[in-house]
Formats: structure tokens, C-alpha cells, sequence
């Protein structure tokens, strides 16, 4: 199936797809649908959800962190590790959309950007809580 979204996508078909694990958890969660549009350069902004491959050749879906000459990096919104260093020719897809309990909500506009202007803003807040928890369940 991974292989047929890619080639959907590549040849400029949308694709609904089911998500799987929790990087993007809360915005996605696991049974969720999201819509992926094809991608290209012009998609390539921070804040945007992409779809991409990954330093191990896997498909993420994560949102872009920072975008630099021929290079983009990417942080899951329940993640703490950003991946850098991801060419635009890994970009496959743009998430637009995604589909819970029968209701479609919209990932692109005004009320999205300000979304991802508040995870970039937590993105250290996140590494800190991240370490606590660990720390408090190693001493349990």
C-alpha cells in the first residue's frame, strides 16, 4: 500500500490514508484518515505537514521545522528529536485535511497556521517534559 500512495501522489492523484502512531498525536490519532495532496517546492514552508521520506528511507508524516537551501527539517507535534537535513526530493505529499468521528477539518488557512505557530513555540517546552517524565518513571 506505501508504495502505491507514493506513485498516487507522484503521478498528481490525491490519496485518504489512515494514520498510524502517534507523532503527530494530538492532531492525528491512530484510526484518524488524512487527505495528502501532491506535493511540490512551492509546499515546502514551515508549518506545513508533509509527507516525506525519511533518513531510512521510511514515509513520515511530520510537520516542517525549518527549510533551508535544498533542505528541510521536520519534528513530529508529539515528537522532541527534529530530523534535518531532508532533501525537497523526498517531499512526496502535503496533508490538507484530516477526517475524525465523520467530520473533516482542515489543515491549511489561518487557524492552522497559528496551530503550528503554538507547537514550534512548545517544541522546548516538550524536550523538558519529555525528560521529567522519563526521570520520574526510572525512579518508580
Amino acid at each position: 500500500m506505501k508504495q502505491n500512495v507514493e506513485q498516487l501522489l507522484r503521478s498528481g492523484q490525491s490519496v485518504i490514508v489512515p494514520v498510524a502512531g502517534y507523532s503527530m498525536y494530538p492532531l492525528f490519532k491512530p484510526q484518524d484518515q488524512i487527505t495528502i495532496e501532491p506535493a511540490g517546492i512551492q509546499d515546502v514552508k514551515p508549518g506545513n505537514i508533509v509527507l516525506f521520506r525519511d533518513h531510512q528511507n521510511r514515509l513520515a508524516v511530520h510537520r516542517i521545522y525549518e527549510v533551508g537551501d535544498g533542505e528541510f527539517s521536520a519534528v513530529g507535534d508529539n515528537q522532541t528529536m527534529i530530523e534535518e537535513g531532508i532533501l525537497f526530493g523526498n517531499l512526496i505529499g502535503l496533508v490538507t485535511a484530516v477526517g475524525r468521528s465523520g467530520k473533516l477539518k482542515s489543515l491549511t488557512g489561518r487557524k492552522a497556521a497559528v496551530y503550528a505557530r503554538y507547537k514550534f513555540f512548545t517544541l522546548r517546552y516538550r524536550k523538558v517534559t519529555h525528560r521529567l517524565i522519563k526521570a520520574l518513571k526510572s525512579k518508580k
